[in-house]
């Protein structure tokens, strides 16, 4: 019996200094004991938008609604931080341009599957600037794109937007969107 206890006794001791001397488990420990960061005084946004692009010679407009909610906390790099989700009230993923999971459409990275217009993050609609990455929609110097790998991944890249011109005929012309809420953490 003494010489379980004995065991027992030095196995909870490499199990300290294991958790002490490995920075990852102890960051662990850290961000579990962290309090949360204060909570937003609103937890909902929606904003309406409007995007107009040339696609082929033809003008085409997106109108839909962003959603933004507060959905709790997350370990962050050093510690807890908010997290935010977004969506878009039509259902859809993403503001698609153009689809062409019809198609066999390759470049040197995959299968080209849409190219797409990145909305922003939830943080910027929602006045969380806690985040140090955090930016609104994308600029109209490139077109983002979804892609899959040869073993099957999923990447997301950009085309310039003189080379998205040259390959797809498709220019992003503007983009209008309800502004940013003015928010408050307590």
């Amino acid at each position: 019996m003494k010489e379980v206890l004995i065991t027992i006794a030095v196995l909870i001791g490499l199990l300290i200094v294991v958790i002490v001397m490995n920075p990852l488990t102890r960051l662990y420990f850290v961000a579990l004991l962290a309090p949360n960061p204060s909570k937003p005084e609103i937890a909902y946004g929606e904003f309406d938008f409007r995007l107009t692009y040339e696609l082929e010679g033809e003008i085409k407009v997106i109108e839909d609604t962003i959603i933004c909610e507060f959905d709790g906390f997350k370990f962050g790099a050093d510690d807890k931080e908010r997290k935010w989700k977004s969506h878009l009230k039509s259902g859809n993923a993403e503001i698609t341009l153009l689809d062409l999971r019809e198609k066999e459409v390759v470049d040197n990275r995959g299968r080209i599957l849409e190219l797409y217009f990145y909305w922003g993050d939830a943080q910027y609609y929602m006045d969380d600037n806690s985040y140090p990455y955090v930016k609104g929609a994308q600029d109209f110097k490139k077109v983002d794109y979804i892609y899959q790998m040869d073993d099957g991944a999923i990447r997301y890249e950009s085309y310039s937007a003189e080379k998205a011109w040259e390959k797809f005929k498709i220019k992003l012309i503007s983009w209008e969107c309800d502004p940013p809420i003015e928010n408050k953490f307590k």
